[in-house]
């Protein structure tokens, strides 16, 4: 098998996300793609959303954006504000929107 099929540059599609300033002089040609070798990613589809994690994760389990995915808060994906609308939402959807309950569902948020 030759070296690029082995290398992390052998999944283009991950490869693309690999963050172009925080992994010094780490390349993905050049490592494994199978390492336990922590690198930073950048998500391709906002690029405010950057995250650390293993090449093998990526390519293995095909983990991708943690912020995109839902998985973790970021600059622009708060979870607290996402919770608060989730409750708007499924309260619009039981046409039942009672004042006392979207004061308590804001409190517990």
């Amino acid at each position: 098998m030759s070296g690029r099929r082995r290398s992390a540059g052998a999944a283009p599609e991950i490869a693309r996300e690999w963050h172009p300033t925080r992994n010094g002089d780490r390349r993905p040609g050049k490592l494994y793609k199978h390492s336990l070798v922590r690198v930073w990613w950048q998500c391709a589809v906002d690029p405010l959303h950057a995250w650390e994690n293993t090449i093998a994760a990526r390519v293995k389990q095909g983990t991708g954006c943690p912020y995109c995915g839902g998985r973790a808060a970021g600059p622009n994906t708060r979870l607290p504000a996402l919770k608060k609308s989730a409750v708007l939402s499924l309260l619009l959807q039981m046409d039942k929107i009672d004042i006392a309950q979207l004061k308590e569902a804001h409190e517990k948020s």
